[in-house]
């Protein structure tokens, strides 16, 4: 019981320490040809947007109303994925039931 305790430990120890590293990462998502760009935190946050402003008109709406959601979507995939590896990494040595 207190082997599973401990493993719990080093677990919580080890998920702060990727959600450390995570909160340095950034992740940048580009469409259209880099006219719409994203970059994004490893804590899912949005520092950044750009568009391009020629392509700021009123006929440019739906087109990059889709664009900007994909970009942002694949940005948090991205994100996500990074997250999994790390936290695969760190949970690679504990023998914990369950998980």
């Amino acid at each position: 019981m207190f082997d599973n305790l401990k493993q719990l430990f080093d677990l919580r120890h080890k998920a702060e320490e990727v959600k450390k590293e995570l909160s340095h990462l950034n992740i940048e998502s580009v469409r259209l040809d880099g006219q719409i760009k994203v970059k994004m935190t490893g804590e899912l946050k949005i520092v950044d947007l750009e568009i391009v402003p020629s392509l700021l008109k009123e006929e440019n709406r739906d087109l990059i109303t889709s664009n900007l959601k994909d970009c942002i979507n694949e940005a948090h995939q991205k994100i996500k994925s990074v997250m999994a590896e790390k936290m695969k990494g760190a949970m690679g040595g504990l023998n914990l039931p369950g998980f």
